[in-house]
């Protein structure tokens, strides 16, 4: 016998597909960003999203991710460590205080040789990128990095490191008190819910959440509403487009906040 299913569980069905969808189109472009402690260690510090713009190849973060560079040399992680080379053009820290800037992104636009080094990776082409979407409430989004819980062993004796990649699925709320405490318009921002303690799994148990530090400069992937009877009657869910990278969590508002990639988009396409 069938069992029949509540609207909420179609719906979640439907997100989770997209999930699974999303995560094995874009995992690849997605990498995580790594740096040495003062033992020369590997340190997890962040993630970074690799995109293909008119031709040219760049590697997007968190601002405050090439912060770290001060400290240490940076390195994308996969199957081994690759230096990252080049200067970064980011976003501007107002009082010199990073804490203060809330767009938070850097680019850099990768060498020949370096795209040679990548080797593996693959990157999410300018087709693939949520453009122009304003209303962005109740939209389903999947939020992708690599967090620093789950990335800190490191193999010593084979001295390798095994990135463990992370999705949380959620919706985009309006968050107006968020955007006002910060002075946003949130025409440039994305806020999806994120309870700090407990998620769903895909069958609808309740599990602990991810914690998400670590996921700056990761991917937000748009699903879309996924509630029109054309997106219910779906077997096969679209595996979404780049909305977003992930900068900051606000939890006294229960938020992840990303910058949209429009905004992204045109600072790299005018030079910063």
């Amino acid at each position: 016998m069938n069992k029949i299913k509540t609207f909420t569980e179609v719906v979640r069905e439907q997100i989770n597909n997209g999930s699974t969808n999303a995560g094995k189109k874009y995992k690849n472009a997605i990498r995580p960003i790594y740096g040495c402690d003062d033992k020369g260690k590997p340190l997890h510090i962040g993630t970074c999203v690799l995109v293909k713009i008119r031709g040219c190849r760049y590697l997007i973060t968190a601002a405050h991710v090439v912060d770290e560079s001060r400290n240490t040399t940076l390195y994308v992680g996969g199957d081994s460590l690759i230096e990252i080379h080049g200067e970064f053009i980011c976003t501007s820290k107002p009082n010199n205080d990073r804490s203060q800037d809330h767009y938070d992104f850097g680019f850099l636009k990768l060498s020949p040789q370096y795209l040679e080094d990548l080797k593996a990776v693959k990157f999410i082409e300018e087709a693939d990128f949520a453009k122009n979407i304003t209303l962005t409430e109740g939209r389903a989004y999947v939020a992708m990095g690599f967090p620093n819980s789950q990335n800190k062993k490191i193999d010593s004796v084979k001295k390798s490191i095994t990135p463990r990649f992370a999705k949380y699925t959620s919706t985009a709320k309006s968050k107006p008190e968020l955007f006002k405490r910060l002075n946003l318009t949130g025409n440039d921002h994305i806020a999806i819910d994120h309870n700090k303690k407990y998620s769903r799994n895909p069958d609808g148990s309740i599990t602990n959440s991810i914690r998400p530090r670590g996921m700056s400069g990761g991917a937000l992937i748009d699903l879309g509403r996924l509630v029109t009877p054309e997106e219910l009657k779906k077997s096969n869910v679209d595996p979404g487009f780049l909305a977003g990278i992930l900068v900051e969590k606000h939890d006294e508002f229960n938020a992840m906040l990303s910058v949209k990639i429009d905004l992204i988009l045109d600072a790299i396409l005018n030079g910063g």
